[in-house]
């Protein structure tokens, strides 16, 4: 039997107009009723369905059940949440950037979407913003990079001079939202969020409403961000490097499910702050999401230089201090920022002095500064304004002894450096132990940290036992190879 192609077009697009739930090819091919001469032409034609459908960029497929759905209809008036920075509620507006992507039409940009509060018939006005490509970086990350690109450019083609690097130090010109009566009338601050409901997927339609920090459970948050890393997770195996990143989290939430979709979850910009092991990288000059286990040691990961700006990595706080060398981890960070939130120091300045002195720091350029600059405050900020100092009463003397420990280590491997000594030429089997040691202080630090973790008034004194040991075993490890120095040194 013979198929005219612009019939079987028609037909289909009436099945999927008509379309409001999840079905199969069977389904689809059996309203289309059609008849074959042949088992071999009913099989042939099955493929070529299945086909059209896998490559059909308004559905979702569940690769388990085989079903397709089209995600209007699976996006239709479910919800999540926005949480502008400090910058935003400052100046009185919101990014749309990557915040929208993953639930409309991948045609639709940033600033097309239309974005109402709820019970108002007029939609949000844009202002005209200008900007730092590398400022507005982190609020449009997920786009991907070539989607960042050809927005920039399409938003104003005067943006084309600085992405390609003929305009270094100039600003971006781009659209947010005007925000400002918004976050007055509700009397907007860091931690509070906004809940945005999906009316139409295939126009980019929204409208929002205030959510209160107060009322964002943390557990609740930490749970979302558990179960959509793990929808990710599935998206990665099932697709590999295929889906751009905007499709990635799109699809993530159609593996996950609807329960997914609540405004009681965690933003995209806290999700990918705040997940353990989710990262961006390159493939093939395009970046998509990746875990951090999929990564080879030595592949490069830059973003190309003419959307990321920095010669330097900036995916995470802990990449750019390996890369500037700072012998520091995230979880030891973590510690001083909670410890300076117990002491009730609550400078920037003091914790920054104290994690990594008075001395410039050496990045690469002066966007990888800006951007871990960004890191950390923001990272200061979330721990202190959520600091509970009750719950913190008895882990605080623990942290704070594993943090001389690890201020002993630190200053030692400082001293290594300003010498000019690589610690490769240090005894191997001193140097092990030394990594040891860092490693079970880490990993104290990291339950000390966490808000899950909780420790008896009886435990404190064989816990603080446990690090003073280690603290003496790490004293005579770093006095040993001070003595084998020593000794070298004379014999040159």
């Amino acid at each position: 039997m013979l198929i005219d192609s612009k019939k079987l077009d028609h037909d289909v697009n009436i099945f999927l107009n008509k379309s409001a739930g999840a079905f199969t090819a069977d389904n689809l091919i059996a309203s289309l009723a059609y008849k074959f001469d042949s088992e071999e032409e009913t099989e042939s034609f099955k493929s070529r369905i299945v086909r059209e459908l896998d490559g059909n960029v308004e559905l979702f497929k569940s690769r388990i059940k085989n079903e397709y759905q089209l995600k209007k209809i699976f996006f239709q008036n479910a919800e999540f949440c926005l949480t502008p920075d400090k910058y935003e509620i400052e100046h009185g507006i919101l990014f749309p950037g990557h915040r929208f992507s993953a639930f409309c039409a991948e045609e639709i940009f940033p600033s097309e979407v239309k974005f109402t509060e709820t019970d108002s018939k007029k939609k949000s006005s844009l202002r005209d913003v200008s900007q730092k490509l590398e400022d507005i970086i982190k609020y449009h990350v997920l786009l991907g990079s070539e989607q960042i690109f050809d927005f920039l450019i399409a938003e104003d083609p005067a943006n084309m001079k600085l992405l390609q690097g003929k305009a270094t130090g100039s600003q971006v010109k781009l659209k947010a939202f005007d925000l400002k009566t918004f976050y007055s009338k509700n009397d907007f601050e860091e931690g509070d969020a906004i809940a945005v409901k999906i009316l139409d997927w295939t126009k980019g339609t929204f409208t929002f409403n205030y959510i209160p920090g107060n009322s964002r459970k943390a557990n609740k948050v930490k749970q979302w961000i558990k179960n959509y890393s793990a929808a990710i997770d599935q998206t990665i195996d099932d697709y590999e490097s295929y889906l751009e990143i905007p499709d990635q989290l799109s699809t993530a939430f159609f593996i996950g499910g609807r329960e997914l979709l609540t405004p009681e979850g965690a933003s995209l910009d806290e999700f990918y702050r705040n997940n353990d092991h989710i990262e961006i990288s390159m493939d093939n000059g395009h970046t998509i999401l990746t875990r951090k286990s999929d990564i080879e040691q030595d592949e490069e990961l830059e973003v190309p230089e003419d959307v990321m700006i920095s010669k330097g990595k900036t995916a995470s706080i802990d990449e750019i201090l390996a890369e500037i060398g700072i012998p520091m981890k995230t979880p030891e960070l973590d510690a001083y920022m909670l410890d300076q939130c117990y002491r009730k120091e609550l400078e920037f300045v003091d914790l920054f002095s104290r994690c990594f002195g008075n001395e410039r720091l050496n990045f690469i350029d002066d966007a990888q500064e800006n951007v871990f600059m960004n890191y950390i405050e923001d990272r200061w900020e979330r721990f202190a304004e959520r600091y509970n100092r009750h719950a913190d009463e008895l882990k605080a003397p623990v942290r704070e002894k594993i943090l001389e420990t690890v201020e002993e280590r630190l200053e030692w491997l400082q001293f290594l450096n300003s010498i000019d000594i690589p610690a490769a030429q240090l005894p191997e089997k001193d140097m092990k132990k030394l990594a040891e040691i860092s490693l079970r202080l880490t990993t104290m630090l990291n339950m000390l940290n966490s808000d899950d973790y909780s420790i008896d008034e009886d435990d404190v004194e064989s816990v603080l036992d446990t690090v003073e040991k280690l603290a003496e075993t790490q004293t005579e490890i770093i006095a040993q190879m001070g003595s084998f120095m020593n000794v070298e040194n004379k014999k040159e």
